[in-house]
């Protein structure tokens, strides 16, 4: 293996992620809005890769200020995943609707 294939950078403008988190967060919710599970796995998405990057509370120590407010958004964040992951295992584990079968009607005889 040639040295120069491992060398090759990428340019990643913060634009760019910043769209992309956009474009994830808005399609999600629309999707998420009229019930679809695939919004809900967007969503779950964007928690998981967003929520770590903009509450990083690792890096504070346990006595400062800002600790615990990024604790405190970090732990709201971690609720909001957990409801998606509920919404999407009783959407999954809901039976899908058949066609409604009509019944023959029995006669009585009286």
């Amino acid at each position: 293996m040639s040295p120069h294939i491992l060398d090759f950078k990428y340019h990643v403008e913060m634009k760019h992620l910043v769209l992309g988190a956009l474009i994830m967060k808005g399609l999600g919710s629309i999707l998420f809005v009229f019930g679809s599970s695939l919004g809900a796995v967007i969503l779950v998405l964007h928690q998981a890769i967003a929520t770590p990057v903009l509450y990083d509370f690792y890096n504070y120590d346990v006595d400062k200020k800002e600790f615990a407010q990024l604790f405190i958004k970090f732990a709201q964040s971690l609720a909001l995943l957990g409801a998606l992951l509920f919404f999407i295992g009783m959407k999954n584990s809901m039976p899908k609707r058949s066609p409604l079968k009509k019944k023959a009607h029995k006669t009585k005889i009286v």
